[in-house]
């Protein structure tokens, strides 16, 4: 098992009124629909199901990470990037390298780790393969970076024979050893906004902690939730962290704010087991198993807010899983991988969501900025287009904007 989101007075009404005259005024003959459509790329179809499109981005691969407009993950052995679409592909594997991949994106930066020899190596990209940079430290036997954020990566690095979470900035000589006093072993697994997530054991236990850091060893903090035998944290974002913790028989996709006591349980009721791979702007994606499958999900904070991603795929999908997000005011992008019931079939999935669709139909339509129009007016939750806690006419700046770059 893979371990590795007031009410209002008149004047808001006559601004409404104002800004409907704007968007019906707007030349919107380039406004793709986001009906139902097949459109190949190398033999790999994007179908669109209702509000979410679906992407294959090849068929014999998984996609790790997502950030903006890239997704990487690796194909056959080789480290891969794509900008969207399979036709996109790039090839990041460097010259020297027996194996490559690469697990995390962030802004224009990709990390992952190759094979050199018997040696695996943590490495950075920029966008192609001889942009390639080893980070492996001086002294290490082993090493991996498996998450990145502005300009910052983490992962691990043997030394001395054990596991020791780690902590770049862009180079090999930048290491930092994040191994808590006392522990057996540790590993970081994601970052984000100054903060580092992964496990550690200690002492004669093989109890996994969840594990939180702030950019140096002295900084770890235990996750572990009360009463688990296993957790472990793999990614963080805006102050969250997410993971997977072992509880009563069962594990369960977790959620954290920065402490033990802070424990979310995501597993939805009745389902045998699930974990969470990724975070970002408040949402959460990894699986569900559902009978004898996992399904690709989503949530938003509690179990009750749980999507069934897997849905949205074609039918002769047999199982997914998720494991990053992404989003900005126009998108929320997931990747992650399917199985299929035929032979290569499967591979890496991008699934997308067009924020401006606001009535989810499908399509991008007045009925969408309507729809818009309502939730601004009434307060609704839906109508903070961009996040910040408050409904304004920044909402509506950002919807429109949205709204005329089309989906």
């Amino acid at each position: 098992m893979d371990k590795y989101y007031l009410g209002w007075g008149p004047i808001v009404k006559s601004e409404a009124s104002k800004m409907q005259n704007r968007i019906r005024s707007a030349t919107v003959s380039g406004l793709p629909a986001v009906g139902v459509v097949l459109i190949g790329a190398m033999g790999l179809p994007t179908v669109a199901f209702a509000e979410w499109t679906v992407t294959r981005l090849n068929s014999a691969g998984i996609a790790y990470g997502v950030s903006g407009t890239q997704q990487v993950g690796h194909s056959t052995g080789h480290a891969m990037l794509w900008n969207g679409s399979a036709s996109s592909q790039i090839d990041l594997h460097p010259v020297v390298a027996l194996n490559s991949v690469a697990l995390g994106v962030f802004d224009g930066e990709q990390v992952g780790q190759v094979q050199i020899g018997d040696a695996i190596h943590a490495s950075l990209w920029t966008g192609l393969a001889s942009s390639w940079v080893d980070l492996h430290p001086l002294g290490a036997t082993q090493s991996a970076a498996l998450g990145v954020f502005a300009g910052q990566q983490a992962g691990y690095a043997h030394v001395d024979g054990v596991a020791h979470a780690s902590f770049w900035t862009g180079s090999a000589s930048s290491w930092v050893d994040l191994h808590p006093a006392g522990s057996r072993w540790s590993s970081a697994s994601g970052i984000g906004d100054g903060q580092q997530v992964g496990g550690a054991q200690f002492g004669e236990s093989t109890h996994d902690h969840a594990s939180l850091w702030t950019g140096s060893a002295a900084s770890w903090v235990d996750l572990s939730p009360v009463g688990a035998t296993y957790s472990c944290a793999v990614s963080a974002s805006g102050g969250q962290q997410v993971g997977n913790a072992f509880v009563n028989g069962i594990e369960r996709a977790s959620l954290w704010s920065g402490s033990a006591v802070s424990w979310v349980d995501l597993n939805p009721p009745g389902a045998t087991e699930s974990a969470a791979n990724g975070v970002f702007r408040g949402q959460q994606v990894g699986y569900v198993r559902i009978g004898d499958a996992p399904h690709a999900s989503l949530w938003n904070g509690s179990p009750s807010s749980w999507l069934d991603l897997h849905g949205f795929l074609p039918p002769e999908f047999t199982s997914s899983v998720a494991k990053s997000i992404w989003s900005d005011v126009r998108f929320t992008r997931v990747v992650g991988y399917g199985v299929t019931s035929q032979p290569g079939g499967g591979g890496a999935i991008l699934w997308t969501l067009c924020h401006a669709d606001f009535d989810d139909d499908g399509t991008l339509d007045f009925f969408d900025y309507d729809a818009f129009v309502v939730a601004f007016e009434v307060g609704e939750p839906g109508s903070d287009f961009d996040h910040d806690g408050a409904t304004d006419f920044f909402d509506y700046d950002e919807f429109v904007r949205a709204f005329e770059s089309g989906c």
